[in-house]
């Protein structure tokens, strides 16, 4: 069942989507909401996205079934320390990060005897956008939503979670270990955020006229559009899962290396099988997305 009272703590892109996409039930749970930008307070509550605000992370979360961290991942275990006061021995404690591990180890340290309500939690949505103003109510129509609870996590408060983002309209809510999540959000997005990031900081570098971007089509458009995204959102990101990314920007820079001898070499059958090879992966994946 729903939980009828949510405290939401942090109303930016994917805090604000979620309260956003609540909202649009027929019988949509009591929203206390959280910022520290009172802009983005008003801004929710003036939309409906919310019904009260709260001046501190504990009075948010006071009487409420389940309280969601939505703050980027550097002020994660400040809100866990300012929130402590106000949860009751009942109140579920979710987050949305997309690293897992950090937040897991600073709920471990911090909530104590309450870690065993902590559901750690990632919604597979996003955009290049931030802040409420970004928001939307379907941001998580047809998503997967990653929980990777603990051994001792309680079973019951797994449930609420799921029942929350199944609300949202999320396709389907997994489970899998925290390192397993963080190993694969290194691989699918932490490195593409990289690769968009250094691709267009290439560029702009490059010893050539000023207008290069003026011919830049729908490739690069694709490729690139990611880096229009929060620098210290991402800095932050990828500082917290550096072990795990640190591996697979190796093997992405391995497989640069590859493409580059080849181009050396005129090696044209080499590009060509890591190309088709690719090729085909991307297929398959376009295929399941649309399955």
């Amino acid at each position: 069942m729903l939980a009828q009272k949510i405290a939401i703590l942090g109303l930016g892109l994917i805090g604000g989507s979620l309260a956003r996409s609540l909202k649009r039930l027929p019988d949509p749970p009591y929203i206390i909401g959280y910022d520290s930008d009172l802009d983005s307070c008003a801004e929710a509550l003036a939309r409906g996205a919310i019904d009260a605000v709260a001046d501190n992370p504990a009075a948010a979360v006071s009487e409420v079934e389940i309280a969601v961290i939505a703050v980027v991942i550097g002020a994660g275990e400040q809100i866990l320390r300012e929130m402590l006061p106000g949860l009751g021995p009942t109140t579920v404690v979710t987050d949305v990060g997309s690293v897992k591990q950090p937040v897991t180890d600073a709920a471990r340290a911090i909530l104590g005897g309450h870690f065993h309500n902590f559901v750690p939690g990632h919604p597979i949505a996003g955009s290049e956008r931030s802040g409420f103003a970004a928001a939307t109510a379907t941001m998580y129509d047809g998503c997967t939503v990653v929980l990777t609870p603990e051994e001792e996590t309680s079973a019951d408060a797994v449930a609420k979670v799921e029942a929350m983002w199944q609300a949202t309209g999320a396709a389907r809510v997994i489970a899998m270990s925290t390192q397993l999540h963080d190993r694969r959000l290194a691989a699918t997005s932490h490195l593409p955020h990289v690769i968009a990031f250094a691709l267009v900081e290439a560029l702009s570098k490059l010893e050539t006229d000023e207008d290069i971007f003026l011919l830049a089509g729908g490739g690069f458009a694709d490729l690139s559009r990611i880096a229009a995204s929060s620098p210290p959102l991402w800095r932050d990101i990828c500082l917290s899962n550096r072990t795990e990314l640190l591996k697979v920007l190796d093997r992405f820079c391995s497989e640069l290396q590859t493409a580059r001898a080849a181009l050396a070499e005129d090696d044209g059958r080499t590009l060509e099988e890591m190309f088709a090879h690719a090729s085909e992966i991307r297929t398959r994946f376009r295929d399941t997305r649309r399955s």
